[in-house]
């Protein structure tokens, strides 16, 4: 267990897979082959994303908004989701005083999903704002998976089919896995 719980940790450490970076009122972490200008280039203003052309927004409400779009990395255009979190209330921005905020689990729990082979979107960058101490909006960047699933369409799917005892199976499996995210007893450390 100890061994990794190390290893989800590093993803958060400078080594030749990941860098610290602190960027004007941002810090954050990224993966070793986010150049730097690429990064800053993103990092300066990055609600601009979400209003470029060509984006695609997945999400849009006040706690948080996705979107899907193309973004140069190393030399090549790659498709990626952004995801902004935004604390609406200061007590949310104090939790983060003691415990990871919600971006850095994901990244850290995204990073340990990879490192033992299941399949999940690979997180490139997480950073959060901070304002008097406290971290504010936080943004994580991962790349997109073409192949994935959609589970409103594989509901749909099963409700047209008739599957019924099919449906109910696929929603408790689903929710049991939510749950256990949710609650930190997955097999990623939190």
């Amino acid at each position: 267990m100890e061994f990794w719980r190390r290893r989800d940790r590093r993803c958060c450490r400078t080594n030749r897979y990941y860098y610290r970076f602190n960027h004007g009122s941002y810090s954050g972490h990224a993966t070793a082959d986010i150049a730097r200008d690429e990064l800053e280039k993103l990092v300066d203003n990055p609600d601009a994303a979400f209003t470029q052309p060509g984006v695609i927004l997945l999400k849009n409400s006040p706690s948080s908004q996705v979107a899907l779009f193309d973004l140069k990395i190393g030399g090549q255009i790659r498709r990626v989701v952004l995801k902004r979190f935004s604390p609406r209330k200061w007590r949310e921005s104090l939790a983060a005083l003691f415990r990871p905020s919600p971006a850095l689990r994901s990244w850290i729990h995204g990073h340990g999903l990879r490192e033992r082979l299941l399949p999940t979107a690979r997180p490139l960058v997480v950073w959060a704002r901070t304002a008097l101490s406290l971290p504010r909006e936080a943004y994580l960047l991962t790349e997109y998976v073409p192949a994935a699933g959609d589970l409103h369409q594989r509901l749909q799917a099963l409700v047209k089919t008739g599957e019924i005892n099919g449906l109910r199976l696929e929603i408790d499996r689903i929710a049991r896995l939510v749950r256990d995210l949710h609650n930190g007893s997955c097999p990623i450390a939190t």
